[in-house]
């Protein structure tokens, strides 16, 4: 009896262990699909725009077909989007809630090689660049 007890609290302490380490990430609002409507305050794009943004870092934007790309969010108001490595863009999140996200470009940087040694530069002067999204239906 007591050793199957024992076996019991084993069982209890994996399962609280197990559960413990599968931590998903918290729900945020930045997930999902955003249809942005203001292009740094010239209203909507002629092109269509939007971005989709999966709880496991990866993203797509519309302009780049099937493409999947990798971003980060420090929460409560940064995100980068990362193009594979060629270029990275660093954003401000000026607002964010379940209907409305609005970014401030903040940099932009390019990463290339040049006798062998990786560079990276700024490639576009951005400061002030905001853009506002709505979530999509």
């Amino acid at each position: 009896m007591k050793r199957m007890m024992e076996r019991n609290d084993l069982g209890i302490a994996l399962i609280v262990l197990l559960s413990a380490c599968s931590n998903p990430k918290p729900d945020t609002p930045l997930y999902g699909e955003w249809q942005m409507i203001d292009w740094n305050g010239e209203g909507k794009p002629a092109l269509d725009i939007s971005l989709t943004f999966k709880n496991n870092n990866e993203y797509q934007d519309s302009r780049s077909e099937d493409a999947i790309w990798n971003y980060e969010y420090f929460e409560p108001d940064s995100l980068i989007l990362y193009h594979h490595g060629l270029y990275e863009e660093r954003y401000k999140i000026l607002s964010l809630s379940n209907d409305m996200l609005v970014l401030r470009l903040s940099e932009s940087k390019i990463h290339a090689e040049d006798n062998s040694k990786e560079v990276s530069g700024n490639y576009e002067d951005c400061t002030n660049s905001q853009y506002i999204f709505i979530r999509k239906k």
